[in-house]
């Protein structure tokens, strides 16, 4: 019995896979370190690490191989700070996912920190073998200092975790962040835009813009990408750039998601009201929300409730977002295309030089990205690169739609490519739906001969 409550208590305070401590040990000894860095006048420091890319390792390259780079990490970090450099107790820990934390305690002065940080990033820095792949690793760390910036177990972890971040987001060249007054500067800003944007989602403070798609062939609109604006009370229209990202890190994108989705079929209803049969409405889909389980039935059930053909109704999903949550899409996106909604692939092209994911999934359209597109008119490469998408699309039975079209020379060089329909300034901006709606009533008064020379002009 005694055997079986010391291995109940390993299980507690250690992680299975790396054999490290674990959350619970590690806030446990940072604790102590505190109490013990209150008596003596030494500086104690946590370090948040976090692996890059690691989800896309798991996604391309399987779970085994994930979780042996998580244990050569492991590694990494028990050898660096072995109890060595005058740092006499510390301890490294697999805090969360690929998240590791390290605790640094008795330094002499900052420039130890400074100076751990460095070994730490040159160490896990190096590519790592792993069953044949070498997998180029990089990292980011947040550091936090006791009692310079924090003085409990939260406001340390917590400090160093908003580093991290915030390394993250900026894409530093140094690839470590230390909490200080520019980090607090940040931090409030980003609790006064929580407030703002979850006032925004009681309140729906939001508007639909739509971009219309032009059939090339045709020559008519056969459907719009719909991109939310934010109605800020006080700084007005708002794109998704300003919010977007912080909603998704803050646990907001699924009701700000489902708007969208309501919103986007509460349209498609009033354009058939007013006789407008057949404009398909595509969503942008976020990687919260392709996880999330009930995600399928939210949408089928409103489309019900509004009376929508499911055919009028598309989702796009970045080729990025897709490949790090693979599984869950794979399902997901099967079970909404059995019930015949269409999914495209938006920035394709950008992501993956692996292109056998393709096979598994539904996809019934690929969307070029723009930054091919820019170029195509002066350069070669971008020239065949898209040809070489629109052939290979086209085998496997999938649209194509150009995004980013703002010339007519790009237009007319995608026609000869065989490209399927455009999107992009050349035929309109974004526009509100009632704009859209005239665009579709009036579907002369898209790309003539007059309407370019306003274009270009």
């Amino acid at each position: 019995a005694s055997q079986f409550s010391e291995e109940l208590e390993y299980a507690k305070s250690y992680d299975s896979l790396t054999k490290l401590p674990n959350q619970v040990l590690f806030y446990d000894r940072v604790t102590q370190a505190i109490e013990r860095g209150i008596r003596q006048d030494q500086i104690t420091a946590v370090l948040v690490v976090d692996i890059e890319r690691f989800s896309q390792v798991n996604a391309t390259l399987g779970r085994s191989i994930g979780d042996s780079l998580l244990q050569e990490v492991a590694d990494r970090l028990n050898a660096t700070f072995r109890k060595t450099d005058g740092i006499s107790r510390l301890t490294v820990s697999r805090y969360a996912g690929d998240e590791f934390t390290v605790l640094l305690t008795d330094l002499p002065n900052m420039e130890q920190v400074t100076w751990s940080v460095k070994r730490l990033l040159d160490v896990i820095n190096k590519p790592v073998e792993i069953g044949g792949n070498t997998i180029y690793l990089s990292c980011h760390v947040g550091v936090s200092i006791y009692t310079a910036d924090a003085n409990t177990v939260e406001e340390l972890l917590n400090n160093a975790m908003t580093a991290k971040q915030y390394c993250k987001s900026q894409k530093f060249e140094s690839n470590y962040q230390f909490y200080d007054q520019h980090m607090q500067d940040l931090s409030t800003k980003h609790l006064k835009l929580d407030r703002d944007l979850r006032d925004s989602i009681e309140n729906e403070h939001w508007q639909l813009y739509y971009q219309p798609k032009q059939d090339m062939k045709s020559g008519k609109i056969v459907g719009a990408e719909a991109l939310i604006r934010w109605d800020h009370p006080k700084r007005g229209l708002l794109s998704p750039y300003e919010f977007i990202d912080f909603a998704e890190k803050h646990g907001l994108i699924v009701p700000i998601g489902d708007w969208v989705i309501k919103q986007a079929c509460k349209q498609i209803k009033q354009w058939r009201d007013e006789g407008i049969q057949d404009c398909k409405v595509a969503i942008n889909l976020s990687s919260v929300q392709l996880v999330q389980t009930d995600i399928v039935d939210n949408i089928l059930n409103t489309l019900e409730e509004h009376k929508v053909p499911p055919r009028l109704f598309e989702i796009e999903i970045t080729e990025t977002i897709l490949m790090s949550n693979i599984q869950a899409a794979i399902e997901t996106l099967h079970r909404l295309h059995a019930r015949g909604i269409r999914i495209a692939i938006d920035d394709f092209g950008t992501g993956y030089s692996s292109l056998s994911y393709l096979k598994n999934l539904p996809v019934d359209c690929l969307k070029i990205d723009r930054a091919f597109i820019k170029d195509i008119c002066n350069n070669d490469m971008d020239k065949k690169i898209v040809k070489t998408l629109i052939i290979m699309a086209h085998s496997m039975d999938k649209t194509v739609v150009a995004e980013g079209v703002e010339e007519i020379e790009q237009f007319e060089l995608l026609k000869q490519y065989g490209c399927d329909e455009i999107q992009g300034y050349l035929l309109s901006k974004p526009v509100p739906a009632d704009q859209l709606l005239e665009m579709l009533k009036n579907p002369d008064s898209l790309i003539d001969d007059s309407r370019i020379k306003v274009v270009n002009s």
